[in-house]
């Protein structure tokens, strides 16, 4: 079981599966003045970390209670150098490539994690299948692939040519507009968060129970439940958001399970669609059976 890790102001600690607590990276007090986020590694343990500020992802080299707590990160993504767009002096353009210090996320290619320069990191996830680190930079996620290169999966680069005449469904085509959080479920598939822009759009009605009709306003965070849930924290409404499923899913028995509160009862059907049995949602005594 892996430990439970969090941000304290200029401290990241842990919770050990038997309870104590440990000191694992001590930042500098002028380096936690915005937000950092972290993210654990499934596979390998390691603690990461995007530092905005530093334009920078930092990884815990150990987070062992031995391990030294203000030397314990190493730099993975990111030179800590800025760039902003059209600016010559700082992103290479114009120059010799040989005097050149940085280069633009290309269109449609990897990048080496040596030349990459990032605008403003902040949320981080793993994918569950692979392991993969992603990244969210300004109006990009940003993945590292295995041989420690970069590439662009979700968004396009500012730089990157696009027909408004052609209307395309892939990830890359799309211009994510103000993107505050990534998440994977455990089947791999990867969430994003972004935020309305218009002010017409900070509304919540009791009555939308519809996802795709809710309004939220100012999401801070998102995150996947290990039963594949999402959680959404509406941060301008004060409230926390689950996406559940509108259909059953089958259970290990193949089975379909169909709450009822009112009647505590539990209607049960096989994965034809029939009704199989009732059971009582207490007890979990069968009420009702049928012969199919």
């Amino acid at each position: 079981m892996a430990p439970s890790t969090w941000g304290d102001f200029n401290l990241i600690r842990k919770i050990t599966p038997d309870g104590q607590v440990a000191t694992v990276v001590e930042l500098s007090p002028a380096q936690v003045s915005y937000s950092y986020h972290l993210t654990v590694g499934p596979v390998d343990g390691h603690l990461y970390i995007s530092d905005p500020e530093q334009h920078q992802i930092l990884r815990t080299i150990s987070i062992s209670e031995s391990a030294g707590t203000k030397n314990n990160t190493e730099a993975v993504v990111g030179s800590g150098e800025k760039c902003l767009p059209r600016d010559k002096d700082q992103c290479g353009d114009g120059r010799s490539a040989k005097d050149a210090s940085w280069r633009p996320i290309p269109c449609y290619v990897t990048l080496s994690l040596s030349q990459v320069n990032l605008r403003w990191p902040t949320e981080l996830s793993i994918n569950p299948l692979d392991g993969s680190l992603h990244i969210l930079d300004d109006h990009l996620v940003l993945r590292v692939t295995p041989d420690n290169r970069l590439k662009v999966v979700v968004g396009r680069p500012l730089q990157c040519p696009s027909d408004p005449r052609e209307k395309s469904d892939l990830a890359t085509d799309v211009y994510l507009e103000s993107p505050q959080g990534i998440a994977f479920a455990p089947n791999g598939d990867l969430y994003i968060a972004e935020n309305c822009l218009e002010e017409a759009c900070s509304c919540f009605d009791e009555e939308h129970v519809l996802a795709a009709t809710t309004k939220l306003s100012t999401i801070s965070s998102i995150t996947v439940s290990p039963n594949g849930l999402l959680h959404i924290c509406d941060q301008g409404n004060l409230r926390i958001r689950s996406v559940t499923a509108s259909l059953p899913q089958l259970n290990d028995l193949s089975e379909y399970n169909i709450y009822s509160p009112e009647s505590q009862e539990i209607y049960v059907f096989n994965r034809h669609g029939q009704h199989i049995a009732t059971r009582n949602t207490i007890s979990g005594k069968r009420c009702v059976y049928f012969l199919v």
